[in-house]
């Protein structure tokens, strides 16, 4: 019983990333990182005006 309640989520767990990998999600969590970054940049600059 304690088997099923560990072994099932684990599997769910790498279903979903295996469903990330696949759809690509690394390459739009770079874009997100890369979009935060300039922000960042933009509100440094805005704050040393």
């Amino acid at each position: 019983m304690l088997s099923g309640v560990v072994v099932r989520p684990f599997y769910y767990y790498c279903y979903v990333l295996n469903f990330l990998l696949t759809a690509h999600i690394p390459i739009i969590m770079l874009g997100i990182l890369f979009v935060l970054a300039i922000l960042v940049v933009n509100s440094g600059l805005v704050g040393e005006q």
